[in-house]
């Protein structure tokens, strides 16, 4: 009697390389084998190759056990974007494995167990940052505008009227929204425990700084293609 043999466990390298020193993510399945946080991920093109043979090695024993790559595709920013894009390709080319862009934005929204109406942001620059807003009940996500941009301030100011009910925010920015709001007497007051008011209405929630596990797990909904790793830019161009 023939044993059938069993399809090799999928090990995805997840690379997200557009928000602060970017991070990485190796996963089986869903399941985090190893990664390293924007703290300690590369800010320059010339280690990011470097840092992934690093990660590889304390998770792997060999790197061809890699059998697929996602990177974000953005927003952020630019020059990191690219960075990472361009690593994904070489990468999937010498090792022969399928490669698959991934949109952050809907990743995280995708991947939250939050229902309600989500407004998501992402810092862009230093002064500015993207969002969008989703509406989320169980598995079903619906797209509620486009991704924009905006100054951090007029963020702030207008954050009433998004109508959203949480916040989502990597930990990067939650902290200086942390700080920020802080100096606003009483409209606002950040607990231990990564939540907070913001007139009774809105609630603030840190996703942490490992964006690159979202990437990795919501890259097996995406369907590889070419325009998948079409990059998305946003600027002050487009901003409100």
């Amino acid at each position: 009697m023939e044993t059938q043999k069993q399809a090799p466990t999928a090990i995805t390298l997840a690379i997200e390389s557009g928000i602060g020193s970017g991070s990485l993510a190796i996963l089986e399945a869903d399941r985090l084998l190893g990664h390293l946080d924007e703290a300690e991920a590369p800010a320059r093109a010339e280690k990011l190759l470097t840092e992934i043979d690093k990660l590889v090695s304390g998770c792997l024993d060999d790197i061809s056990k890699i059998n697929r790559i996602a990177v974000s595709t953005g927003p952020g920013s630019f020059t990191g974007l690219r960075i990472g894009i361009a690593a994904a390709l070489g990468l999937s080319r010498s090792l022969a494995v399928e490669l698959v862009g991934v949109p952050l934005l809907e990743a995280i929204a995708a991947n939250t167990n939050i229902d309600g109406k989500i407004l998501i942001a992402l810092p862009i620059g230093k002064n500015d940052l993207s969002f969008a807003i989703y509406e989320k009940t169980g598995s079903n996500l619906e797209f509620k505008n486009e991704p924009m941009a905006v100054r951090i301030g007029n963020f702030i100011n207008n954050l009433e009227e998004f109508g959203a009910e949480f916040i989502l925010l990597p930990q990067s920015l939650y902290k200086r929204f942390s700080d920020d709001f802080e100096l606003m007497q009483g409209e606002a007051g950040f607990s231990n425990q990564g939540e907070a008011g913001f007139s009774n209405k809105v609630q603030f929630r840190n996703i942490g700084s490992n964006l690159a596990s979202i990437v990795g797990i919501h890259s097996r909904l995406v369907p590889p293609s070419p325009r998948s790793l079409e990059p998305l830019y946003l600027s002050r161009n487009s901003s409100l």
